[in-house]
Parts: structure tokens; C-alpha cells; sequence
């Protein structure tokens, strides 16, 4: 049982808190986002969501622990893809990472977990959106399991979340 956390340094890694321009300033004011050095997306269907976000506590399969203790958690922006209306939740950040942190979530079939904070809040990215920005990564299809995204594909990501859905083409 491997347990990673992020509470000893109050979140702050390397980076946190350090403003990244915004290159439309005309947009409505967006909380400064910390410095991401990459992404995780988790790939969930309608029936985990509403557990997941009710605990504040994002669940994923064994066979994904390896790839999630190879990240630096305060420097990873987590979004969540709902794979039933095709559209991704986020930003989220990682509070801590470990086996079985809330027992019994999930109905116990996605030990590897995530307790998250929401880090933004803004109204889902739906997929025509993600399309244009992950295409080399899910091609025609978001069947994907969870990833992890390069530096300019989160704030590409961000920079959506950051639009009015009024504003987004």
C-alpha cells in the first residue's frame, strides 16, 4: 500500500501559484491557474459521476496505479471525460493519491483513487471541443482509457474551460 500526498506542503509544489497569462484579457476575469507540468484524464461512465463527485474522489482500475505513481501530483491539472454524454469535466487537482482511500467507493472495483479539489470551475468541454484538441491522441473516437496530456494540451484544455460557453467556436 503505497499512499502519495500532497497536504504536508499545502498543495504547493514547484510552481503553484505563479499567474499564467491569459491571452484574451477581454474574457471575464478567471482565477490564476497554478502551473501545470501535465494532465490526467479519467475516463468514467454516468453511473461513477455522480459518486465521484458527491465523495470528491475520482476511481480508477488497478492496472492504471503504475502510470499514476509515476506523477507529480501538485503539478497535475485532472479532468474528468463522461464517456456517456461525451464531454469532459474539470480542473481538478489532487488532494491524494493512493490504494483504497475511501473503502468501499466505487462498490470497490477502482481502488487506484484521486481525492480531488476542483481547482476551476467551469461548464463541461464537450466533444467537438476535445476533438479539435486531443485528435492525435483519440482520434475519430474517445474510447480511450485514462491518459495523461502534455503541458500545451492542458492549457489548450484550459484555455476552453476558461471561455464562456457563449464564446467557444
Amino acid at each position: 500500500f503505497k499512499r502519495v500526498s500532497n497536504q504536508g506542503s499545502g498543495g504547493a509544489g514547484p510552481g503553484m501559484g505563479r499567474e499564467v497569462p491569459h491571452p484574451t484579457p477581454w474574457l471575464a476575469p478567471f482565477p490564476p491557474s497554478p502551473v501545470f507540468s501535465c494532465g490526467y484524464v479519467l475516463h468514467c461512465s454516468k453511473e461513477v459521476i455522480p459518486e465521484s463527485l458527491r465523495r470528491n474522489l475520482f476511481g480508477s482500475l488497478m492496472s492504471e496505479w503504475g502510470v499514476m505513481q509515476k506523477l507529480t501530483w501538485s503539478e497535475t491539472a485532472i479532468f474528468l471525460y463522461d464517456k456517456d454524454a461525451r464531454r469532459m469535466l474539470g480542473v481538478f487537482t489532487a488532494k491524494e493519491v493512493g490504494l483504497s482511500l475511501q473503502a468501499g467507493a466505487f462498490g470497490g472495483r477502482l481502488p487506484a483513487q484521486i481525492e480531488i479539489m476542483t481547482n476551476i470551475q467551469a461548464a463541461p468541454i464537450e466533444f467537438h471541443f476535445l476533438n479539435k484538441i486531443l485528435a492525435p491522441l483519440i482520434m475519430d473516437t474517445i474510447e480511450f482509457c485514462n491518459m495523461v496530456l502534455k503541458p500545451d494540451e492542458v492549457y489548450a484544455l484550459l484555455e476552453v474551460f476558461k471561455t464562456p460557453t457563449w464564446l467557444r467556436k
